[in-house]
């Protein structure tokens, strides 16, 4: 499941998902880290797992987009946040020259959930051609972890071998994981399920 070897973005939130969709790029040196800027759980803690991962990788930057976007943005909420961030992951992405925004985003088994997602992105990625000279998308907008289930994900993460211990899964901030939101019950049991091995507390 690797991606082409160009200069990409991963739009970021310090999650399991933005950490593989990191590994799979050939070059982490060619990888933009764009903190999402509309995490609305663990926000302190997910910036961390970001940094934690753009300097474990050797990834070639972090971005953190301003406050008063976020706050505008998370005023209207839903599907509506999804689209905007999209649109700004593509205008960052154009301005650091990436061919490529990867949406770590993973909706598993639910269909009518992953069938939105994927044409939310095909829809932007067409509407950005309408500025383009050529009358092509200056960026592409992929999803390659989208009808991944958790344990499929983790497992991917098993083969990257992925220090899954640098990302942040839990609904809440803190230093360690708090192990009984349904977040961290959900990857208590996957990993379980998987037998794929972490040193992170809170996964025993």
């Amino acid at each position: 499941m690797r991606v082409s070897g160009e200069n990409v973005l991963v739009i970021h939130d310090g999650s399991p998902e933005a950490l593989v969709s990191c590994l799979i790029c050939p070059d982490p040196g060619q990888v933009v880290a764009w903190f999402h800027p509309f995490v609305s759980s663990a926000r302190n803690s997910r910036m961390n797992a970001a940094k934690r991962q753009v300097d474990l990788l050797g990834l070639d930057s972090l971005i953190t987009p301003g406050g008063n976007e976020t706050a505008a943005g998370e005023r209207q909420g839903g599907q509506y946040l999804e689209t905007l961030m999209l649109i700004q992951a593509v205008s960052a992405a154009t301005a650091r020259g990436c061919g490529k925004v990867i949406w770590p985003i993973r909706n598993g088994e639910d269909l009518d959930l992953a069938s939105d997602a994927a044409d939310r992105a095909l829809l932007i990625s067409r509407l950005i051609t309408i500025d383009s000279p050529m009358g092509a998308s200056p960026v592409r907008i992929e999803t390659p972890l989208l009808d991944l289930s958790l344990e499929q994900m983790l497992e991917l993460a098993g083969d990257l071998d992925a220090p899954l211990e640098a990302s942040w899964w839990c609904q809440r901030d803190g230093s360690t994981p708090c192990g009984g939101c349904s977040a961290c019950t959900q990857w208590r049991t996957a990993i379980a399920r998987t037998k794929v091995t972490t040193t992170a507390v809170g996964t025993a």
